[in-house]
């Protein structure tokens, strides 16, 4: 037979299985390690910086356009420049910010990569991919044409984005593991005639 401590004792762990069974919670600290020999990590990094192509400064906008006027034009470059460690796929496309106006879906844009035109059409249908030259650098020419005379685009704004991200295996896939995003404000207005 138990003694009155021992009985004590056995009726507290008693309570206590009685009380955790009935409230469905328990808790566990498991550890475990393992040593692998001749393993090494190595931290790394990926970015994207788009830059001022006359002196490399940090660019936040791209155009910033007032008093356009029919057959009016205007030009803006960036660099785009890995600043670092690895080598990345990137996607480059234009994102009206809020409702598309009516001037947004009618400015042309023309657009040169390293000098070798890569798309001429409709501003915002545009998106490019490429890979990060060896170099570490690509230099991108926007051409910004107002085609239209259309009296309603008088006094119009468009505001748009140049977005700018890394990818590794497919340009859709969600922001995860080293990525970079950038983007590039842009506002358009028209004058009068």
């Amino acid at each position: 037979m138990l003694n009155k401590s021992s009985r004590w004792t056995l009726a507290i762990i008693l309570l206590l299985g009685m009380f955790l069974l009935k409230i469905d919670r328990t808790s566990a600290d498991l550890t475990a390690q393992r040593t692998v020999k001749g393993s090494r990590m190595r931290a790394t990094t990926l970015a994207l910086a788009e830059q001022n192509t006359a002196n490399f400064s940090s660019l936040t906008a791209l155009f910033n356009t007032t008093g356009y006027l029919p057959g009016g034009f205007d030009i803006k470059a960036v660099k785009l420049a890995k600043t670092g460690e690895l080598n990345f796929k990137y996607q480059l496309k234009t994102e009206s910010t809020g409702e598309p106006s009516l001037l947004c879906q009618n400015l042309i844009l023309r657009v040169l990569k390293n000098w070798a035109e890569v798309y001429n059409g409709p501003m915002l249908n545009f998106t490019a991919e490429a890979n990060i030259p060896e170099t570490g650098n690509d230099d991108w020419v926007f051409v910004l044409t107002f085609p239209g005379s259309d009296s309603s685009l008088k006094n119009s704004n468009c505001l748009f984005d140049l977005a700018a991200r890394t990818w590794r295996n497919d340009p859709n896939e969600e922001f995860k593991g080293l990525w970079s995003k950038k983007k590039l404000t842009n506002l358009v207005t028209t004058g009068t005639w």
